[in-house]
């Protein structure tokens, strides 16, 4: 190839290298600064010898940029496009392996200034093969760095134990030479590599420990090295150690970026870091405050600057106190610091003794002196914190011990650095976390669950702190969300407040919520709820005014808290004479004839001796007068003369003035003391409503009906239309008879017409006679309009009112609803011949009882007539047999419904039943929840009996028990628009049944499933059925909830002693309380009282008080206890004796049961218990009592309730949470909510079980006797 050859590799070279010069650099380990874009390589003519493989050139630097270059510089071939070629000459080679050749002399004064060109080295490149090639250069300049950098590891501490399981690996690491290699930064814990975890800068390492690190020692092993690759590396052992115990101190140490927190156990955790306080530079903290908890702010003092900075650890900070602010020259540096409670500022000075005090105005006092604090005069006070007590905190000279002093001249250790966690470690700061004990505080009176027997109590709150101490202006208070902190007078110690008369809280529960801080804001909380009860009637009357004769139901109750009320009296007229005398509350009827308001009085005596009464204002009104009005003629030509006939009445007075407006336009043009007949003649053509009212002695008015006193009156020759009508009144269906006649002065009427209706459209028509008949089944009142037309087309109009009458009923088919977990189907029908033969006898596997109608309750006399039963569980219906009396009492043809859920019509079919049993196969119908058979026609036309009815199905899968519902039967007599409500016992309606329907008239029965209108099934507890119907656009309500039950009766009972033939004897205190069993017929409220059988009036407990329970067998236990909580003793030769009263539910009522948990079966072990006896350690701790319960069906919580016998007063609540049904347990310790063991006495231990419904059980308990 010759010379052209070789001067071709030459310049492909020369072109390739300057264009791979502009590309970035290559990292080396050598650690110079890469000056490669600064400098051009200044080159020679590329030569070669083909015989020997040689290449060379002559190459110098030149310094392009804008700076001087401090030599020496390295040039390193850092790449070569191919191995076949080498190096040859190079001055040596970095440590991974680049050759470089070194310009140093060849600088001159051993730097390369700006353009200049140093002197070339020749460069070899042995090329063998003569291959053309490439090559990069890297050119580095600077002197060698051999000083590894500096590392240091802040967290852990080396020989530090934390209680941190997942700490903050924390490292340091500086060097003033070649800087940082970051890439080399590598980690080992306990010999695992773990430097994939950490986040690594030029300046630091940091590493969260995600997995726990086990309880024991570890090993951490750090390295890094500088661009000069000097390794610096660190090997430390620290210990993971658990801790229960809360963090008490804080402390920072020499040369170390944290600040650490201490319980003082021998363990610390890392608090804060510098940089969260704001401080970006390297710089000891020697003075540490915090004065608040929760995050308050931190106040410190940085080593070499001065005055007093402030940080809320959110990366900024600010100053606190300047050294003016201090009374401090501004050279002054402060060593220590302690920020207090107010804010004043305790200090020491830098190379000056004792301690100064400063509040911040410009000036410092003397605090105390070193001689005080047990130092020699020399000392440096440092690490110094104040406590709340005055003492001193702070450490020794070396820095490794906290000293104490009370400043007596003398100092004692208070903690080493190895009770700080940090064994070896130097301190530079040292604080005292502010406390965080809340301030102890109770409600002294009333305590929570008391019952309070008067309206103004005195309430009295206790409070103490023994650390901060008490800020009493933060006390608040309220009364039932009222705020009353003003009212209390407060002390150190305690607040009070005395309720005075006027001011009187009312007979109801009541809740006080009190509060209390201490110096740094901890916050205590205390609530009392309680019950104000005095001795008071509690009278009720339903309605409280109406006009005579008014019928009023009358209701009696009361509350003693002291006794038993033992006689109820009533005086209705409020005259002082009393009507009625009751040992036990009875509900009366009483009806007022005369008008007048009446102050219906409830006496009541209390077995203490006391007595009260309370009164209800009944207003009995006047009734109004009446008036009826016709006008005659009422239409015809003008001029007309039209006899006005008016007439008023009123039971209870008299009639004083009669008064007519014959245009209707509001003015009254005629008027009369003694009669309401007159006469008008109306002269224009038009329509007129006139108005004629009464007024009676009392000032009472009334008009007469509109239809009757409208007068039309037409143009000259017009004809005049009679209206006549009968019946005018009476219950639908109401077929009325009319008669329309007409006269007309040419004698010429063609056309008479009836609109029955008033609605503007005539439905009825003849040529010839204006007589025809109507039938009303509408309630409400009706014009009927008569209009007649002569041969001209003038007419006559006259109309007449038809009022159609409206009964209506609403009664319960079954008054007890819910879940019944013994009985799988209900039976109901539309009636039944008596209680002895109810639908319940038709299902009841008995063929010799049977369910019967009532007589002429049959399709044959226009009766709804039906049976039909109610599954608590989804079914697949398969079929059924009906098992009559005899064929001859059957239902002869029937259609059967089968309904779902929400009342949902699953099937519906008419079939005949041709014999006695009748068995019908049905299609497999699931999800089937009632059966009913309605009688299209029966056998026997008075009765329809039935002896048993059987059903073929099979329970759904995974079918949920259903509530068993009721049947709601209402009638109406007339045609309207009807709803069925469900309310509950505020009045509410939770389900809407019937919603503003329009129902013919006729029976008609709506099935109750015992849900709300959401489609959840409702808490237990009574509910009430109401019909709304609309008469002439008005709604009237049937609603029997406060007209109806009350009824007093003695259910049967058993089981229950008190004769001294045959006493019962029980034992309270082992678990045995008296069983009181009876039977309600029908859901009813019901009163259990115990008395002493040869003293009258002498009732000592009130165990139930009118409580509402449902239709079945209950037992109600007796504790044997007295209203005042002490066990009850009868007379000497006597015994107690049980009374028990049931009162009716209203007719409408239906009551839930079956939906709440029960718990039965209480018993406590011990009944007698000492928390100091042998069985418990020196401390009384281990021991208390069991309670044992059985539970019904799984509940969200069970509450455990303690209350005094003695008092009445609820000491201990406790919550289970989560319980499965069947046997539970539940432990009380013997003591109160403030953890303090109760006094001596009698305690009744309460259990309630709640669902997740919220339905709460009856609370049932056992009795304890503590002693000690």
């Amino acid at each position: 190839m010759g010379k052209r050859g070789f001067v071709w590799l030459r310049l492909f070279l020369t072109c390739l290298v300057l264009s791979l010069f502009l590309i970035s650099s290559v990292s080396l380990a050598v650690a110079r600064t890469d000056v490669t874009s600064s400098i051009v390589l200044v080159k020679s003519r590329l030569l070669g010898n083909r015989a020997t493989g040689m290449a060379y050139l002559d190459v110098g630097l030149r310094n392009i940029g804008s700076e001087s270059i401090q030599g020496p510089v390295l040039a390193v071939i850092d790449s070569v496009s191919t191995d076949q070629v080498t190096v040859e000459n190079a001055d040596g080679t970095t440590d991974d392996g680049k050759p470089y050749y070194l310009y140093d002399g060849e600088l001159g004064d051993g730097s390369l200034d700006v353009q200049e060109t140093s002197s070339t080295i020749r460069w070899y490149f042995h090329n063998p093969n003569n291959l053309r090639f490439s090559y990069t250069v890297i050119l580095l300049a600077g002197p060698d760095d051999e000083t590894p950098p500096a590392l240091t590891v802040t967290n852990p501490l080396t020989g530090s134990v934390t209680s941190n399981s997942t700490p903050l690996i924390t490292v340091e690491y500086s060097d003033d030479g070649s800087g940082i290699d970051v890439g080399s930064f590598s980690a080992e814990i306990d010999g695992q590599d773990a430097t994939a975890g950490f986040t690594v800068s030029a300046s630091g390492a940091d590493s969260q420990i995600a997995s726990p690190l086990a309880v024991g020692t570890h090993q951490l092993m750090v390295s890094i090295s500088d661009l000069s690759g000097n390794a610096s590396s660190q090997t430390l052992d620290f210990e993971v150690r658990a801790s229960s115990q809360p963090l008490r101190y804080l402390f920072s140490i020499a040369d170390n970026d944290w600040i650490f927190a201490s319980p003082g156990d021998g363990t610390y955790v890392d608090y804060y870091r510098r940089s969260e306080l704001g401080v970006s530079s390297f710089s000891d903290l020697t003075g540490l405050s915090q004065v608040l908890p929760d995050g308050g702010d931190l106040y410190f003092v940085l080593k070499d600057q001065v005055g007093i900075l402030q940080s809320a650890a959110d990366g900024n900070n600010g100053v606190y106190r300047s050294n003016a602010q201090l009374g401090l020259a501004d050279t002054d540096q402060l060593a220590s610091l302690h920020v207090g409670i107010d804010g004043e500022s305790i200090f020491s000075v830098q190379d000056v003794s004792d301690l100064l005090q400063s509040e911040g105005a410009n000036t410092n006092t003397f605090y105390m002196s070193n001689a005080q604090l047990g130092l020699n005069e020399t000392a440096l006070v440092n690490c110094l914190h104040v406590g709340y007590d005055g003492t001193i905190y702070l450490c020794n000279p070396d820095g490794t011990i906290v000293l104490r002093s009370v400043g007596d001249g003398t100092n004692s250790t208070f903690l080493t650095d190895t009770a700080l966690g940090a064994p070896g470690s130097i301190l530079n700061a040292f604080a005292i976390l502010p406390e965080t004990t809340p301030p102890q505080l109770s409600i002294t009176h009333p305590v929570d669950g008391a019952f309070v027997n008067t309206t103004t109590p005195n309430f009295t709150v206790a409070f103490n702190d023994t650390e901060s101490g008490i800020a009493t202006d933060s006390f608040q208070a309220a009364l039932d969300g009222a705020d009353v902190s003003g009212l209390f007078t407060v002390t150190e110690s305690g607040a009070s407040y005395q309720v005075a008369a006027g001011n009187e809280l009312s007979v109801d529960s009541h809740t006080l919520n009190v509060s209390i801080q201490d110096r740094v804001g901890n916050q205590s909380d205390a609530t009392s709820n309680f019950n104000v009860g005095v001795l008071r009637a509690i009278p009720g009357a339903t309605p409280t005014s109406g006009t005579a004769p008014l019928t009023v139901h009358f209701t009696a109750d009361g509350e003693d808290p002291a006794g038993t009320i033992q006689r109820f009296r009533w005086d209705f007229d409020g005259n002082g004479s009393y009507e009625t005398y009751d040992e036990i509350a009875r509900d009366y009827n009483h009806t007022y004839n005369t008008p007048g308001t009446y102050n219906a009085t409830l006496h009541i005596w209390s077995s203490t001796g006391a007595t009260t009464s309370a009164s209800i204002p009944i207003t009995v009104q006047n009734n109004p007068p009446t008036a009826t009005a016709d006008i005659v003629p009422s239409n015809g030509e003008v001029p007309l003369t039209a006899q006005l006939i008016g007439s008023g009445s009123d039971p209870d007075g008299s009639i004083v003035l009669y008064e007519w407006d014959f245009e209707g336009d509001g003015t009254f043009d005629w008027s009369s003391a003694t009669s309401g007949n007159t006469s008008h003649t109306y002269t224009a053509v038009g329509s007129y409503q006139a108005v004629f009212r009464v007024t009676d002695n009392d000032g009472q008015t009334a008009t007469a009906l509109a239809a009757t006193t409208v007068v039309n009156t037409g143009p000259p020759g017009s004809p005049t239309a009679t209206a006549a009508a009968t019946p005018t009144t009476g219950n639908a269906p109401l077929n009325v008879n009319f008669n329309g006649t007409a006269t007309d002065p040419n004698n010429d009427v063609v056309l008479y017409e009836w609109d029955f209706n008033n609605d503007g459209t005539f439905d009825w028509s003849s040529a010839t006679s204006g007589s025809t008949s109507y039938t009303y089944t509408q309630a409400g009142t009706h014009v009927a309009k008569l209009r007649v037309t002569d041969s001209t087309g003038l007419t006559g109009v006259d109309q007449i009112p038809i009022t159609v009458n409206i009964q209506t009923s609403l009664s319960i088919q079954s008054d007890t609803v819910g879940f019944f977990d013994d009985i799988g189907m209900s039976a109901s029908a539309s009636s039944q011949y008596s209680s002895s033969y109810a639908p319940s006898r038709a299902i009841d596997g008995n063929t010799s009882t049977r369910w019967q109608t009532r007589r002429y309750y049959t399709p044959y006399y226009g009766r709804d007539t039906w049976f039909e039963v109610a599954f608590n569980l989804k079914q697949r219906l398969n079929g059924f047999t009906a098992r009559w009396y005899s064929s001859s009492y059957r239902m002869s043809r029937v259609r059967v419904d089968v309904f779902g859920e929400n009342d949902s019509l699953l099937y519906s079919q008419e079939m005949d039943l041709t014999t006695s049993p009748s068995s019908v196969s049905l299609p497999g119908i699931d999800n089937a929840l009632r059966l009913r058979l309605t009688a299209l026609t029966t056998a026997h036309t008075q009765y329809v009996i039935l002896n048993e009815f059987y059903v073929d199905s099979t329970t759904m899968p995974d079918a949920e028990l259903i509530p068993t519902g009721t049947n709601i039967n209402s009638s109406i007599s007339a045609d309207s628009q009807v709803s069925i409500l469900v309310k509950n016992t505020n009045g509410d309606v939770v389900r809407t049944l019937v919603n503003n329907e329009q129902r013919s008239l006729g029976g008609y029965s709506d099935y109750w499933d015992c849900r709300d209108d959401y489609g959840a099934v409702v808490n237990d507890g009574a509910y009430y059925a109401v019909m709304q119907y609309i008469v002439d656009g008005q709604v009237r309500t049937l609603d029997l909830t406060n007209t109806t039950g009350g009824g007093r009766y003695n259910p049967p009972r058993s089981n229950t002693g008190g004769s001294t033939s045959n006493p019962l004897v029980f034992e309270p205190f082992k678990d045995e309380f008296l069983p009181v069993n009876f039977t309600l017929s029908r859901a009813s409220e019901v009163t259990l009282f115990v008395g002493i059988l040869r003293y009258t009036d002498t009732r000592i407990k009130t165990v139930t008080n009118r409580m509402p329970m449902p239709a079945g067998a209950h037992t109600i236990y007796w504790d044997g206890t007295d209203d005042n909580g002490n066990i009850a003793e009868p007379p000497p030769g006597n015994v107690f004796v049980l009374g028990i009263w049931g009162y009716y539910l209203p007719d409408n009522a239906m009551f839930m049961t079956g939906g709440k948990p029960v718990i039965t079966n209480v018993s406590a072990d011990p009944n007698y218990y000492s928390p100091f006896s042998e069985k418990c350690d020196s401390y009384g701790n281990g021991e208390g009592i069991v309670l044992t319960y059985d539970l019904s069906e799984a509940a969200d919580n069970v509450e455990l309730r303690v209350y005094s016998l003695e008092t009445g007063n609820l000491l201990r609540t406790a919550i289970q949470n989560n319980i499965s049904a069947g046997e539970n347990t539940f432990f009380w310790d013997g003591k109160n909510n403030n953890g303090e063991y109760v006094d001596i006495g009698d305690y009744q231990l309460g259990l309630i079980a709640t669902d997740q419904q919220g339905n709460a059980s009856m609370l049932k308990y056992a009795l304890t006797r503590i002693d000690y």
